[in-house]
């Protein structure tokens, strides 16, 4: 996980954003995914399209496609 950015992986990092001031809204969560899913994000369309892979977990019998995301977390663990 932490080799793409060349450091060593270190399972303090997992947890490291939680209790920070980085925050992001339910709206800004929502316009983020909007903008990924229209490959409108300031990134190349291969990494839009990378993450979309990544993010991806099953199509339903009606042809939906369902996606998921991190960034849940406890604090108080």
């Amino acid at each position: 996980m932490y080799a793409a950015s060349g450091g060593e992986f270190n399972p303090k990092r997992l947890k490291s954003w939680l209790g920070t001031s980085l925050a992001i809204s339910p709206r800004e969560q929502v316009d983020f995914l909007e903008k990924l899913v229209a490959n409108k994000l300031n990134l190349s369309k291969k990494a839009q399209g990378k993450t979309k892979e990544i993010m991806y977990r099953e199509e339903d019998l009606n042809g939906w496609k369902l996606y998921r995301k991190t960034g849940g977390g406890d604090s108080t663990e």
